[in-house]
């Protein structure tokens, strides 16, 4: 997928096309399962500090949009990685999706 070359992009200061990441990002969201779940960590974790605010914006929108349980569960997966901001605030998010599998 190349979900990792997105981190050197994200990590220049002269980028401001996150829209852009947003809208190649959100089928790569909702397809990721295990063998992308690192990568997809990574790039969040990126995208988070770059712009907490839309982050947490686009991956509420995500979850808000039917989410499959495979989906549901890779996010679960990749909380540890990001902040406890981001984990505080997508885990009221998952809440009411419950323990889907």
């Amino acid at each position: 997928w190349g979900l990792r070359a997105l981190i050197p992009i994200l990590s220049d200061p002269q980028f401001e096309n996150l829209p852009a990441v947003f809208r190649i990002m959100k089928p790569a969201v909702k397809s990721a399962g295990p063998v992308t779940q690192l990568d997809l960590q990574a790039v969040m974790a990126t995208l988070e500090r770059v712009s907490f605010t839309e982050t947490l914006a686009f991956l509420r929108e995500i979850i808000a949009d039917q989410p499959s349980p495979l989906m549901l569960r890779t996010i679960r997966r990749i909380l540890p990685g990001l902040s406890t901001s981001l984990q505080a605030s997508l885990q009221e998010i998952l809440r009411p999706h419950g323990n889907q599998k």
